[in-house]
């Protein structure tokens, strides 16, 4: 997102204003409005949507229940926008909503990670604890992992440290509340740490965003537009 329409005042209202309990419809869609937590950088909320499943029953019919699915969203001042792991028209139905109520006349697009912004996590954090990578020297094996301690120090990234990465995990020691984080190539962040609350998630992916992804978004900017 661009971040210059960041406005934390202006988000919670918004927030608020989309909340699933003012929506009439018979399938609703909007924030649920006891998840919205405000962090120092970003604000953070569950998007929920509703939908009809048919449920099994032991006499060999269906019954329509209807049900709900959760994605949480976290909206950072330094322009990004992540959204939780979720199915490709579930991701689409997130970024249309987001689009509509809080970046109007715009279009959001998701973006995967080069190169430059594994080897930047690794290269900031060098105690990773795992890597992914395309071997080159390796005919007919599509992938290597290394797991451990120090993965970097190790004859594993002497050998293939300059192969395609696909994912780097590393403890984030500079964080609020340090954690363990991963980084895929296909664009996907992993915190590792289930002990956090929604507010700390919040907080520890807003800090992802501005120290890591912000600036790389903006690197990719760049490069989009002299290409």
């Amino acid at each position: 997102m661009p971040p210059k329409t960041y406005s934390k005042d202006k988000f919670l209202a918004t927030a608020a204003a989309a909340s699933v309990a003012n929506i009439p419809a018979e399938f609703r869609q909007g924030v649920r409005p006891e998840t919205v937590v405000e962090a120092e950088h970003a604000i953070g909320f569950e998007f929920v949507f509703e939908y009809e499943m048919q449920v099994p029953q032991l006499d060999g019919t269906h019954v329509p229940v209807k049900t709900f699915k959760a994605i949480p969203v976290v909206l950072v001042d330094s322009g990004v926008a992540l959204v939780g792991s979720s199915k490709k028209e579930e991701e689409e139905r997130v970024l249309r909503f987001i689009e509509t109520n809080f970046v109007p006349n715009m279009i959001l697009r998701t973006i995967k990670f080069e190169q430059n912004l594994l080897r930047k996590v690794a290269d900031r954090y060098p105690d990773v604890a795992q890597v992914d990578v395309v071997p080159s020297t390796e005919k007919g094996i599509d992938k290597l992992s290394a797991v451990g301690i120090d993965v970097t120090g190790s004859h594993f990234w002497g050998e293939y440290e300059g192969d395609e990465l696909l994912k780097v995990k590393a403890p984030l020691s500079d964080l609020p509340e340090p954690a363990m984080v991963g980084f895929k190539e296909n664009g996907v962040v992993t915190l590792y740490e289930r002990r956090l609350e929604f507010s700390q998630q919040v907080e520890a992916l807003s800090y992802v965003a501005s120290k890591i992804l912000a600036p790389y978004s903006r690197e990719l900017s760049v490069q989009l537009k002299l290409r």
